[in-house]
């Protein structure tokens, strides 16, 4: 609308030549830069980069010397001012090169601009339009400068003052290398890596002499090597025979019972999910009770991922080619897969966001079991139950209703052959287990969608897979090579500390009432805490069997025998009174995260992430506030994030807070929104603010906790203490990658959460000297805090 506006002025500027025609920038300065700001902005910002720099030698006359300042000022203009303040430039070090776009070309650029607009964008600085474009006479906007300026800041590296993040981590930038087989690494990585070296050892250990029938030794080593055996092609069968039938059977197929009878029957044989599932939870608003839940197919891709042409055509490509693994001509399979695709990106405008998912309110839904029954009148309900071991019951929890009643649409006789397509489909998963074939397939199209080979060496997913799947007879041996108790003590203190610490801020908020503060208190004394390993450790995969290496399809049936399992486990819990959620059971001790359980009020740290540089054994105190502190309190916060806050101190969802208390705490959380929406964590790729709205809050919470405790220290190093957080958050990876993680993960990445968070405190103001001046500044009116 103003562009058209402007380019309306300008025509009737051309009409009218005696008046002289000069476009005024807006007067609140949230629009169009003009030259005269993007001078001063320029000057104010490079004289760390150039020293000497001058403002005439930013901006140049019109040849009679008048520099125009009041005057809009085009892209092109902007890039050619930035690259005369900035100086001689660096070329991007080996992370910038990896997140940013750096062989962008642009056909719409003039010659006296092509030489600064090829410098900026051979180091990553500038997106496009697309088509080619810069967009090069538009005008820029003075967002967008400070976006330039931000990239600009980010690639130097070299002043703290203006990016904190790039500086502390910046030889880590220069030197770090993503393993074969990932699209990233992190301080997380690097972390589980050094993990992964000890579990290898164990299994090695296992592997390099026999072991007692039946001990923890002969399943890890015979489910290692059946997996390894799979993806070498060595020892093992390479074909999908066991699938065979079922395949046959579908082909078969002329009608919606023939069809609900045999996906029924897949269901049985193998638990794999094909239109439908149902298994039992503990009940959301009442975790003594245990509560049928019903899904439906949901499709596989994100909802961006099919508005996007290149990776569909890949999508295409490896799904025709299973289907063509399992029998079909090529002909009929790519027929299939265009029906299918349709199909699915129909059924992605119903998915939620995961921000969306993340609130109670929008997944907990009750239907009646003949509501169901109704929506699906092609499906026999009670015989699918009857196949998992369930019975029916009068409420039925359902989490995704929108892709419920989408997908109902479209079982009916007119698209038995889509439906068909979808159980081959569905079958199919199943290849992966079978026959390296399925797994070369999906490594070619997880290449294609993150720009560079995925393919993991054998031994890493034999590892990879081992410890997943079998780590309650992996945990034990880790914790007594890895973890000491003198460690898990020490942590332990730390959390009962920072319990404190919260309960106190809790008490002194000025925004909350003290109806409300005294059950946010309750839900804090009552929150339970894991720190390292259980108290006890167990085998949580009961009778399953784990079949030799040397037998015919042994990953596969091993694998058929773990679902098995862990099913009957779900199913013998129906009627029954929900047990209290065991942490372990589902979370490995190795892994390298912490984590917040709503429905069971609980903060979890597993032994995994308990070693450098998230706590050092031997560190100073403020290296561990920094880095474990701020973690252990960023968990006690997910309690009270926009989502954790609608649970209660038992984990029920429940509303304990007061009308006007909640109204003030979700306009704190849309500050929230609002302060990090935008920035961006490579060139051209933003952070969705609502998205990541749960993870930004308890970071906040975290480092005020953290800082808080710092207090209570003798001449605490501040400097120390934020440089430890920031190591934290060291990550590199794929641009195609970043822009995945963009649009689905809930927490913001690295250069934001260390760059946006240290930015809110007086004491990192304080310990660096930060200024208006430098590019970390954000003025106090518009610091963010909640808790």
């Amino acid at each position: 609308m103003k562009k058209k506006l402007l380019s309306l002025m300008l025509a009737l500027s051309m009409l009218i030549s005696t008046m002289p025609f000069i476009v005024i920038a807006e007067e609140d300065g949230a629009g169009y830069a003009t030259r005269g700001y993007v001078a001063d902005k320029l000057l104010s910002v490079s004289d760390d980069y150039n020293a000497g720099i001058t403002r005439g030698d930013i901006i140049k006359g019109y040849g009679d010397g008048d520099t125009k300042d009041d005057q809009y000022i085009t892209r092109s203009e902007a890039v050619v001012m930035a690259d005369r303040a900035f100086g001689k430039m660096p070329e991007p070090d080996k992370n910038f090169k990896r997140i940013s776009e750096t062989d962008l070309t642009f056909s719409d650029v003039p010659d006296w601009a092509e030489d600064a607009v090829n410098n900026l964008a051979s180091r990553g600085i500038l997106v496009g339009k697309g088509d080619g474009l810069l967009g090069s006479e538009d005008f820029i906007t003075e967002d967008e400068v400070t976006l330039i300026i931000r990239r600009l800041y980010y690639l130097f590296g070299s002043n703290l003052k203006d990016d904190f993040q790039a500086y502390i981590n910046k030889d880590y930038y220069n030197t770090a290398e993503i393993s074969q087989g990932n699209v990233v690494t992190s301080s997380f990585h690097e972390v589980d890596e050094r993990n992964d070296e000890i579990i290898s050892d164990i299994i090695n250990n296992y592997l390099s002499e026999e072991q007692p029938a039946g001990s923890n030794g002969e399943i890890i080593a015979d489910f290692y090597t059946s997996v390894k055996n799979l993806n070498t092609g060595e020892g093992t069968e390479q074909d999908i025979e066991p699938l065979k039938p079922y395949l046959d059977e579908i082909d078969k197929i002329e009608s919606l019972d023939e069809l609900d009878a045999l996906s029924t029957k897949i269901v049985k044989d193998y638990l794999v999910t094909t239109f439908a599932a149902f298994a039992i939870v503990a009940d959301f608003k009442d975790n003594t009770k245990n509560i049928l839940a019903f899904g439906t197919y949901s499709p596989s891709r994100t909802k961006a991922d099919y508005e996007n042409e290149d990776i569909m055509n890949s999508y295409k490509d490896y799904l025709t080619n299973i289907l063509v693994l399992g029998g079909e001509d090529n002909t009929k399979a790519a027929e299939d897969v265009e029906k299918f695709i349709a199909f699915e990106k129909d059924l992605s405008q119903y998915v939620m966001s995961n921000q969306e998912a993340s609130n109670i309110d929008n997944i907990y839904n009750l239907y009646s079991y003949s509501e169901l029954c109704d929506l699906f009148p092609a499906f026999d309900f009670d015989k699918l139950l009857e196949a998992l071991g369930l019975h029916p019951e009068d409420n039925v929890l359902v989490t995704t209703p929108k892709v419920m009643e989408a997908f109902a649409s479209y079982v009916n006789d007119k698209n038995i052959d889509l439906l068909k397509t979808i159980l081959k489909i569905s079958v199919l998963s199943l290849g992966s287990q079978l026959d390296k074939r399925f797994i070369d397939a999906a490594n070619d199209f997880e290449s294609d969608y993150f720009g560079m080979d995925v393919t993991s060496p054998a031994e890493d997913i034999a590892l990879t897979t081992t410890k997943n799947t079998l780590s309650s007879y992996l945990s034990e041996e880790y914790i007594k090579r890895n973890f000491s108790d003198e460690t898990k003590k020490d942590v332990e203190n730390m959390v009962n500390e920072f319990i404190d610490i919260f309960r106190n801020r809790i008490a002194n908020l000025t925004w909350m009432g003290e109806a409300t503060k005294e059950k946010a208190i309750r839900k804090i004394d009552a929150m339970s805490v894991n720190v390292g390993y259980p108290e006890s450790f167990e085998d949580y995969i009961d009778d399953i069997t784990v079949y030799s290496p040397n037998e015919k399809y042994a990953y596969f049936n091993t694998m058929n025998s773990i679902r098995k399992s862990a099913y009957a486990d779900i199913a013998e819990s129906q009627g029954k009174p929900a047990e209290k959620a065991d942490y372990w059971s589902v979370v490995p001790v190795y892994t390298v995260n912490a984590g917040y359980m709503q429905t069971d009020n609980s903060i979890n740290f597993p032994a995994g992430i308990l070693q450098e540089p998230f706590y050092y054994s031997d560190g100073k105190p403020e290296e561990n506030l920094g880095s474990i502190g701020t973690v252990i309190a960023h968990e006690i916060t997910h309690a009270f994030d926009n989502n954790g806050a609608k649970f209660d101190e038992f984990g029920n969802a429940a509303n304990w807070w007061t009308e006007e208390d909640l109204a003030v705490f979700e306009q704190l959380c849309q500050d929230v929104v609002n302060y990090y929406n935008g920035f961006e964590s490579a060139p051209g790729i933003q952070t969705d603010g609502e998205l990541t709205i749960s993870e930004n809050v308890a970071d906040i919470g975290g480092m005020a906790c953290a800082l808080d405790a710092m207090k209570k220290l003798e001449n605490p190093d501040y400097k120390l203490f934020f440089e430890s957080n920031a190591k934290l958050w060291k990550i590199t990876g794929q641009r195609q990658y970043l822009e995945s993680l963009s649009t689905i993960d809930v927490h913001s990445f690295g250069i934001v959460r260390a760059n946006r968070l240290a930015a809110l405190f007086d004491e990192f103001y304080e310990a660096f000297d930060i200024t208006e001046e430098d590019g970390m500044y954000v003025a106090p009116e518009n610091r963010v805090s909640i808790w």
